[in-house]
């Protein structure tokens, strides 16, 4: 598995691993398939897309991230999403760590949002050191509460 920023070429495949993840479910079932596109393909242009791919270039997850999308200031993980049958194999992990390996070069820490309900998300981020340090009910659905999330760049010694 290799990290690399996405390409128009993936667009399509990150549209339907995101549709048929629980995070696609939960907060996209109301979007047509196109405004998905249209939004992945703002962010492959934008260079804010990376994709986990096999050495056939199939996409096995992806990462959304904006540099100075938290408090325009620190990087923000805006989604994390991994294909179906891929999941607990170590492709979240890796794609967390390439924008850890990326960001913290330059900034000292980087944020996320995730549901309250998201147990299986929040699980990942927690053992990789991500720390809660809000909630924030409504954010995205009225029903339900994020969890804003932050890790700080280790300190190296």
């Amino acid at each position: 598995m290799q990290i690399i920023s996405a390409q128009p070429q993936h667009e399509i495949q990150c549209r339907d691993i995101l549709i048929h993840s629980p995070l696609g479910e939960t907060y996209f079932s109301r979007r047509s398939q196109d405004e998905i596109t249209q939004l992945l393909q703002q962010a492959v242009k934008n260079v804010e897309l990376f994709a986990a791919v096999d050495s056939d270039g199939i996409c096995l997850g992806f990462v959304w991230a904006h540099p100075r999308g938290a408090f325009q200031i620190y990087p923000y993980i805006h989604m994390l999403v991994v294909k179906e049958g891929f999941r607990g194999r170590g492709v979240g992990t890796e794609l967390l760590r390439y924008c850890e390996d990326v960001w913290f070069a330059d900034a000292g820490k980087l944020f996320l949002v995730v549901g309250e309900h998201n147990v299986r998300a929040r699980r990942l981020y927690e053992r990789l050191d991500y720390v809660q340090v809000g909630r924030i009910p409504g954010l995205y659905r009225e029903d339900i509460v994020e969890c804003l999330m932050m890790k700080s760049r280790p300190i190296e010694g």
